[in-house]
């Protein structure tokens, strides 16, 4: 669940830079997690049903949550140090 959902964050992340940049962002956002779900070999049904489900047990979601933030960090790292390079 950790790699799906920092993928989505990802995903909104990228969407939300688009929006910013005025950039329609509808017909993206369904190929951006179109991408994601392929990635991951789910459907959107499933990533739906599997937000729902953790939506839950919020302490399961805060654990899940607290990787995913550690991996967006940890991305943001390297990828800031492939730019000073």
């Amino acid at each position: 669940m950790v790699k799906l959902f920092t993928d989505a964050q990802l995903v909104e992340g990228a969407l939300s830079f688009k929006r910013n940049k005025g950039t329609l962002i509808k017909d993206l956002k369904n190929d951006y997690y179109q991408v994601m779900f392929t990635k991951h070999g789910i459907t959107d049904k499933i990533f739906e049903e599997n937000v729902a489900y953790y939506n839950q047990f919020p302490e399961q979601m805060e654990k899940i949550y607290d990787e995913v933030l550690a991996d967006l960090s940890k991305t943001q790292s390297m990828m800031e140090v492939k730019t000073e390079e």
